[in-house]
């Protein structure tokens, strides 16, 4: 098996090894979600009595749960399992392995371990035959783990290149890589959860009945979806939310700050109570008889999470004393990065303002790297050469980090010269609300 623990989701990949074939792969909520929807608050839960082993509990329950779908309807017994590489950030994998993860949040900021030793399946709590081997791969700081470290073997950044690549992990934290063979510069932002569904009133993550992708009527502000499925609507995932935003900002009915426009009368803005929303969907076209909106304060929580990224790169370009234009190529991994519009992520200031090409989604990387440590040595030894030579980039050390974040708090940010293409949208759309310069 090969596995990534996210904090949101966890995925298992079920293999036979002399093939190197992926059998299945299943894909599940993290149980921890009810104890924090993100590490902080998971460290903060864990330092009461009984809460760490609880922690530890529900993890391994989402692991072993998955870990039998994948073997059933393949005539593979789970005690059959012989070995099994886990990918997680640094914080799940203290919690995986029932660690105090209360110093990765407290300075000078120093994880228990970063590079686990080998493990049995008994010893973790995985339920495969007690005896496999578990690998965990390694960790690099508090907040750039063995999720990190796998992911990048999907990538040029593990070659002996001198062009220099950015590497994106956007989910409920927010970890970057940017580098060549020469170097290579870590860090890591609370993103939040907004992407991937959580901390939205209607959000979930990319399944069926979400709304992907929303289209606006620039004079009404309705919208027209595209769900997941084609049925009826449940709720909205990253991509559709990143879409709405994208076209409600391009058509004028929010402006740079995330405000929805009221001197305008529409049948979708609902100013009836204190926070104001935008009804996507009413709730006769639901599947759930309720009204699906994004309020004001879902639209701020998506702001601040496309912020944290974008300044989070910025920092490490300023690092290594580069321009957004010097990068060869960045790479998009993360559970939605598969279904990222990039223009419409560009409009709302999530990721520079570059040629598309330079793009590429790679999906899951930390789960594709878990597998490719579990079929080759040769990678093993490769991720673990990678994660020596990472320089980690604490941010909360780090000044200027605000200083981006705070200019990044606008659609899609206050320097208008840092998004031409962008501009040059809003002006062919009327340019009704957004004003450039700074606030």
């Amino acid at each position: 098996i090969s596995v990534d623990v996210g904090t949101t989701t966890v995925a298992v990949q079920l293999v036979f090894l002399p093939l190197a074939k992926i059998i299945a792969t299943r894909t599940a909520y993290n149980d921890q979600i009810e104890c924090g929807l993100d590490v902080i608050s998971r460290i903060n839960y864990a330092q009461k009595p009984g809460h760490l082993q609880e922690l530890r509990w529900r993890v391994l329950r989402t692991i072993n749960r998955l870990i039998k779908q994948v073997c059933g309807g393949h005539e593979v017994r789970p005690n059959e399992i012989c070995n099994g590489v886990i990918a997680g950030n640094t914080t799940m994998v203290h919690l995986l392995l029932g660690l105090n993860p209360e110093y990765i949040r407290l300075e000078p900021y120093t994880p228990t371990l970063l590079e686990a030793p080998y493990l049995t399946a008994e010893q973790v709590g995985i339920e495969i035959n007690p005896q496999s081997w578990i690998y965990i791969s390694p960790c690099v700081g508090s907040y750039v783990g063995g999720d990190i470290t796998s992911g990048l073997l999907c990538t040029d950044l593990a070659t002996p290149t001198d062009q220099v690549h950015l590497f994106i992990d956007v989910g409920t934290n927010g970890e970057l890589v940017i580098g060549n063979q020469d170097f290579l510069l870590t860090c890591a932002c609370s993103a939040g959860p907004a992407f991937e569904g959580g901390g939205i009133d209607h959000g979930m993550r990319a399944a069926v009945g979400a709304i992907e992708r929303v289209e606006i009527d620039a004079a009404s502000g309705q919208a027209v979806c595209q769900v997941i499925g084609n049925v009826r609507p449940r709720g909205i995932c990253g991509s559709g939310m990143i879409s709405l935003l994208a076209n409600l900002f391009l058509s004028g009915w929010i402006d740079a700050a995330g405000k929805l426009e009221r001197s305008r009368p529409s049948p979708v803005i609902d100013t009836s109570e204190r926070i104001a929303r935008y009804i996507i969907v009413p709730p006769e076209q639901s599947a759930t008889g309720k009204a699906i909106t994004l309020s004001e304060i879902d639209i701020d929580n998506i702001i601040r999470s496309k912020a944290a990224i974008y300044s989070a790169c910025a920092l490490l370009l300023d690092k290594a004393g580069l321009k957004f234009s010097d990068l060869q190529s960045i790479y998009i991994a993360g559970g939605f990065g598969r279904f990222l519009d990039i223009e419409k992520a560009m409009i709302i200031g999530l990721v520079p303002d570059l040629p598309r090409e330079k793009y590429r989604y790679i999906g899951n990387s930390s789960l594709m790297g878990a597998y490719m440590v579990l079929v080759s040595q040769q990678f093993r030894q490769h991720q673990l050469d990678l994660a020596r030579r990472m320089t980690y980039i604490d941010l909360s050390a780090e000044v200027d980090y605000m200083n981006h974040y705070t200019g990044a708090l606008f659609l899609p940010h206050t320097e208008r010269s840092a998004f031409p293409t962008v501009h040059a949208l809003l002006a062919s759309a009327g340019d009704r609300s957004y004003h450039g310069g700074r606030s």
